[in-house]
């Protein structure tokens, strides 16, 4: 199996009903025909992952996370595509689904810039509201009749800690030769 189909699997940004053909669809030059946006995102068929450099407040020898959204692959990217899923609280949202871990996670290495004024949460509803709602492969249909409102929410927010955790960047420059942790942390 291709990497990126196992990674895709594992980030549970892909229903359990997609085929490997279904999921073959890895690139911003596809020309095969989609037989499902619930199994790749589309238009596009790329995610983008960003992380921030905040030691202060986030973690000191780790990246924050910024966001995951859907990219078109030329410098542009959805935004805001669907408000009737645009939900009041993300903390809610996450206790409502028993995802206490995952908020912990997100407290600790999904932090916004406090200069901006704006606090976690108002950062993680923004990400969501922005980006996730544009996720093919979470629309609600793609659930079926195990959807839930909110579901999907919380699906982008695992599955965006689980890519931050398999795309370790500050371990990755450690050891890449010309960095040093004095470099990272302004030393």
């Amino acid at each position: 199996m291709h990497p990126l189909i196992s990674l895709l699997r594992t980030l549970s940004l892909v229903s359990a009903y997609c085929s490997p053909k279904d999921l073959s669809t890895l690139s911003c030059h596809n020309t095969t025909a989609l037989t499902s946006t619930c199994c790749s995102e589309y238009p596009g068929g790329l995610l983008l992952q960003t992380q921030y450099w905040l030691p202060s407040p986030g973690p000191a020898h780790s990246w924050t996370i910024h966001g995951l959204w859907p990219d078109f692959c030329n410098g542009t990217y959805p935004a805001y595509c669907d408000a009737a899923r645009e939900y009041a609280s993300p903390v809610a949202v996450l206790e409502g689904a028993g995802e206490h871990e995952l908020l912990r996670y997100m407290r600790k290495y999904w932090k916004t810039n406090t200069r901006d004024g704006v606090d976690d949460e108002a950062f993680w509803k923004h990400e969501f509201d922005k980006h996730g709602t544009c996720m093919s492969t979470l629309e609600p249909r793609c659930y079926g009749k195990r959807y839930t409102e909110g579901i999907e929410e919380v699906q982008h927010f695992k599955a965006t800690k689980k890519l931050f955790k398999r795309l370790d960047s500050f371990k990755v420059l450690l050891q890449d030769g010309g960095w040093r942790i004095g470099v990272l942390m302004n030393e």
